[in-house]
Formats: C-alpha cells, structure tokens, sequence
C-alpha cells in the first residue's frame, strides 16, 4: 500500500537543514480516526514571566540598587524643582502687559457719539461739534465752519445728518474727536483707566504727542503737514491732562507696595548732597541763573536772594529769568543740555538749550572753570558766569 515509501530520498534529506529543535516541538493528534496531526514549534519553551518575588527581595536590599533609586529620586524631584523655579523667572521676566491707548476719538456708532448726535443734555458737548454759517451755492450744501484739514489730507469736518452740526475728526471720519475741554469725559476716560488697570495691565501707554512739528513746505494746502494745527496740537492744557492720568496708577501701585517716581526729579537726594548745597559758602548766583533753564526745578539758597547794600541786581536777575519759565519754548518745547567745546582752550562749558518751533528759543552758557574768559564762536564768556541768549528757530 505505498506504507512504506518515502517521499524523499537519503541524498534530498541530508540537504534539509532543520532550524528547529525537536526538543521544543510538540506532537498534537487532533483526530486519530482520521490520522491527522499537528506540530507546535517552541511548545517547550519557558515565557519570561519577570522576576519573582523572592528574586525582587534579593536585590531590594543591594546596596548598589539602593543608591540608584535614591538617586533617581533625589533627580526627579531635583528636576521638577527646576522647572517651577523656571516657570516663577518666566513670569515674572517675561514682557509685561502694556495697554496702548489713543485718547482722541471715538467710533462714530459708539452710544456717546449717537446720545451726542440727538443732543441728549449730558452727551451734548462730548465731541467739538460747529454749526455752519455758510453754503455751497452750487449743491445747496453747508459748508465745513473753516478749512483744517484730518491726517489723512481731507476736510476735518463731517456733517451729521440728524444734529446737522458738523463734528470735528483729525483721523478718518468714522472716528469723531472728543472733547477733552470737557470734564465729564476727562472722568469717563479715567474710568477706562481704571478698568485695565484692574484687570492686571501693567502699565498705560499714550500715543506719542506731535510736539515740536513745523510745516513741511513741500505740501500744499490740501494736505495735513502743511499746516501748523495751533488749535488742535501741542496744547498747553496737554500739560495739566497727562499729569492728571500720570497720577491715576499711583493708587493700584500703592496695592502692590510700589512707589511711583514721578517727575524723576522727585527722588530723595542724599543728605550729605543736600547738606553740600545748602551749606555752600559761595551763593553762585551765576549757576542758579543758569538752573532756570533747565528742565527740572531749580533749587535756590537763601545766600542767592540776599541782597547786599541795597544791590537788587541778583534778585531781579533772578525774577526775570524765572519769568521765562513761563514761555512756551521752555514750559512746552524741546531741550537739550550737552558740555560745549571752547576756541583755543582745553576748558568745557555746560550748554542748555529751550525751544519750540514758531517761538523764541534760548541758550544758557555756564562757564565752572576758573580762566578768565573763554572763547565760544566769537562769543566770550567770562569765568564762572552764565550766559543767556534767545534766537528764533528755524521752521524745517
């Protein structure tokens, strides 16, 4: 019955490589009616099932295994400290929130604007509103009260239908000018304020003011920068309006034990520095006229305003130049204080400069060395005095 016959031959077995151990293999007869069976390979073979719990307690107490989880725990919490540490640098170095505020206008679909534009008596005066006196014969049209002109070169003024005023804007003309003159919005802007102040801003920043800007004379008329804006920019009321909102965060600051510096030359000086200048045995008026000018306030001694056998040459000195701390050059305009080179000597003067452009400017001189005289461009300052000159600046 073929029983016996093989299906290889010797000379084809002997080429077949078994990669299997027949320790491992595993004989399954599945039904012996029909002679079927079948051959598990790695059946014998052990599964790593980890160590036991005798094998865990024989290293727990190793002394080499001991210091690596001593380690590995002292570095995991090591880390984490780091990175808290890491997160606290982070907040408290990382940029602050700055609030950029443009404290001029408001939308034209803003509830002031709309209560404004229907008179309603606490809005009424919320915005420059003009009435005009003049119409277009050719449209029938009213004309804009005068001809400023907006930063964006077209007419400042805009018609509103339902007042039929026009209302003035110096940016587009969806965006209407407030009227800071009155002081019922000088307390809602405050309110503002103080809503971003309480919701964590760190500090408040103005848009930067046009001061000091002359007339370009490349534009013509139609355009913004032809114009000086006298009634519209750089005004002294500004002065009075900044140092108001300056105050406003003093009071959340004073929360947070914070003191607020402001102007600088508020900070305490040092006694002995106090007591140095109180103490001086030479009154200098020369160096208190030239003080007048300076930016800061000037601190003047008893021994500067005395007067000597009825001289009141140094006190009207002094009276006509704080006078001029009143003028626009230096109570609004621009400075500039810089140490000035002398002709034909090795000694240096301290120069201030006050101007505003359309007023007149001056120039203080200081001389402090001990020559006799000092040469500036044909100029000759004597030794230890002060010298002040006004000028006209230029317009470009």
């Amino acid at each position: 019955d073929g029983a016996e016959e093989k299906l290889l031959s010797k000379e084809d077995e002997a080429k077949i490589v078994t990669r299997v151990d027949m320790a491992d293999a595993k004989y399954v007869v599945e039904d012996h009616r029909n002679g079927d069976a079948k051959i598990e390979l790695d059946a014998n073979k052990r599964q790593f099932m980890g160590l036991t719990k005798e094998e865990l307690m024989k290293y727990a107490d190793d002394p080499m295994w001991v210091r690596l989880r001593w380690f590995m725990f002292v570095l995991f919490w090591a880390m984490w400290l780091c990175m808290l540490a890491g997160a606290i640098i982070i907040i408290i170095r990382a940029p602050k929130v700055i609030v950029d505020l443009t404290a001029n206008f408001v939308s034209t679909s803003h509830k002031w604007f709309q209560l404004s534009q229907n008179r309603s008596a606490e809005y009424n005066d919320y915005f420059t509103w003009r009435a005009s006196t003049e119409f277009d014969p050719n449209n029938n049209t009213a004309k804009p009260p005068n001809n400023w002109v907006s930063t964006l070169n077209e007419p400042a003024w805009n018609l509103s239908p339902v007042r039929e005023e026009f209302y003035l804007h110096q940016y587009g003309a969806d965006q209407a000018d407030l009227n800071f003159h009155n002081p019922a919005v000088v307390k809602q802007f405050d309110a503002v304020l103080k809503i971003w102040m309480k919701a964590g801003a760190d500090e408040k920043a103005m848009e930067e003011p046009r001061v000091g800007r002359g007339i370009d004379h490349k534009a013509d008329f139609t355009q913004y920068s032809y114009y000086q804006h006298k009634y519209t920019a750089d005004q002294p009321a500004l002065d009075e309006l900044f140092s108001h909102w300056s105050h406003l965060p003093e009071w959340f600051l004073l929360e947070r034990n914070t003191t607020s510096l402001r102007p600088v030359s508020t900070a305490p000086l040092p006694a002995s520095d106090a007591r140095a200048a109180l103490n001086s045995p030479e009154p200098n008026v020369e160096l208190a006229a030239f003080s007048m000018l300076m930016p800061a306030a000037p601190v003047l001694t008893m021994d500067q305003l005395q007067t000597t056998d009825n001289d009141t040459s140094t006190i009207s000195l002094l009276s006509s130049l704080s006078l001029l701390r009143s003028d626009a050059s230096v109570e609004h305009g621009m400075y500039n204080i810089s140490a000035t080179p002398t002709v034909n000597s090795t000694s240096t003067m301290l120069a201030c400069t006050r101007w505003k452009i359309g007023h007149t400017g001056y120039v203080s001189l200081y001389n402090p060395g001990d020559h006799s005289e000092v040469q500036v461009d044909d100029i000759v300052v004597p030794a230890r005095s002060t010298l002040i000159l006004s000028f006209v600046p230029r317009t470009s």
